[in-house]
């Protein structure tokens, strides 16, 4: 009786590795944190990006657009203090082909309508039927639907930051890309989130015009 049972817990155990296992994956079974698929490591200077004090935050960039891929993740290394609407300023400065459109509205702050980015461009019509949704997370699994605007939304080390394209009115939440394992202990995450991805680094841009290319 006690072999079948550890014969069992056994089978189930390399199921569920299985299933973290799988490439490409959006999401990963019983993950407690994600493990992002990098396109790109950017900081706002290479002293932030070698830097054992500088934080680490993440983005997630989902066009929902019919084509793969369609969901691409970044880290942003800084220090101080920033918003979600730094992290996009960063990654439109960074030149890694990352560009974005927006309107503002103040006190509200910067309204993103259009994203571009891996052979992807997507705008908000002007009727509003479909648009661009801002989200957090603290597991880049798990999201909600941010409460202020990006300008508004202060960085904390570890957080997530995502934007996903909402076709007809239907909130979407953006899904993760990832490397394809389930995290480790917190005190080995930020080691493997090195691994694979591209690095880039770059001067957060300053004072941006409304419209602009990466």
């Amino acid at each position: 009786m006690r072999v079948s049972s550890l014969s069992t817990v056994f089978t189930a155990v390399a199921a569920l590795t299985a299933l973290t296992l799988l490439p490409g994956a959006y999401t990963a079974a019983y993950a407690q944190i994600a493990v992002p698929k990098l396109d790109a490591t950017i900081a706002d200077s290479p002293a932030d990006l070698t830097s054992p004090t500088a934080f680490t935050s993440y983005f997630v960039l989902d066009f929902h657009s019919g084509s793969i891929p369609q969901s691409f993740a970044f880290a942003y290394k800084w220090s101080g203090s920033k918003t979600g609407g730094d992290l996009v300023d960063a990654l439109s400065g960074a030149g890694i082909g990352f560009s974005d459109t927006f309107q503002t509205f103040p006190p509200f702050g910067r309204f993103f309508d259009s994203f571009t980015y891996g052979g992807h461009s997507v705008a908000t019509p002007g009727d509003f039927s479909s648009f661009w949704s801002y989200w957090n997370s603290t597991d880049g699994l798990n999201w909600t639907e941010a409460v202020n605007g990006s300008d508004l939304t202060p960085l904390v080390d570890g957080s997530w930051d995502g934007w996903s394209f909402t076709p007809s009115g239907s909130f979407l939440a953006p899904r993760t890309p990832l490397a394809g394992t389930a995290a480790p202990e917190p005190g080995t995450f930020g080691l493997l989130l090195m691994v694979g991805g591209t690095s880039g680094v770059a001067a957060l841009a300053g004072r941006r015009r409304s419209s602009r290319k990466g």
